[in-house]
């Protein structure tokens, strides 16, 4: 299993090399995920070179995935952490 988890980060810092000398390592039978909150041409190009049939999964923008979820924060003092 392969996860890389703010894929747009990592290549924002350098990581593309990496990245794809890991992927070229990698055995031919494994699942890969690949995360990232946006989609820039280089990463889409990642996952249509390593990736079978990858799904991409979109959600719009300060729209709620689930309407029955409350979501709630709850700030906490440094020294009671």
């Amino acid at each position: 299993v392969l996860i890389v988890d703010e894929a747009d980060r990592m290549f924002d810092m350098g990581f593309i090399d990496d990245i794809e000398w890991i992927l070229e390592q990698a055995p031919v039978e494994r699942q890969t995920a690949l995360f990232s909150a946006t989609m820039p041409p280089r990463i889409v190009e990642l996952a249509q070179q390593h990736m079978r049939q990858p799904d991409r999964i979109s959600v719009a923008g300060r729209e709620m995935t689930v309407k029955e979820t409350e979501q709630v924060s709850y700030e906490i003092p440094r020294a009671r952490k």
